[in-house]
């Protein structure tokens, strides 16, 4: 687990995915604490809280977003609201078949 001298902190987040706009928040993105072995799932604004502390690995996840890997650093520790950046994963079809119902 972790020992009494870490400083454990609940840190607050917000995940947002590459667009146009910048308002645009991602619920339903899986964040993991590698470290401490807990997980969180973002709101519909794309709000979140785990428990970190500095050097912990969170590993963000969702379907068709491409999962993204950081290490909490001080600075992180420090800001009111961390924000994630995620960006869209493109899947590319090699042929696609359309049939008629009958």
């Amino acid at each position: 687990m972790y020992s009494q001298g870490d400083l454990v902190k609940t840190l607050r987040g917000r995940i947002m995915v590459d667009g146009d706009s910048m308002c645009d928040y991602v619920a339903q993105v899986n964040v993991v604490n590698q470290t401490l072995n807990l997980s969180t799932t973002s709101n519909e604004v794309g709000q979140f809280n785990i428990a970190v502390k500095e050097g912990d690995l969170l590993v963000f996840t969702a379907v068709n977003l491409v999962t993204l890997r950081k290490k909490i650093v001080r600075a992180d520790l420090e800001k009111a609201i961390l924000v994630i950046q995620l960006q869209t994963e493109n899947f590319s079809l090699e042929e696609v078949v359309v049939k008629e119902n009958s």
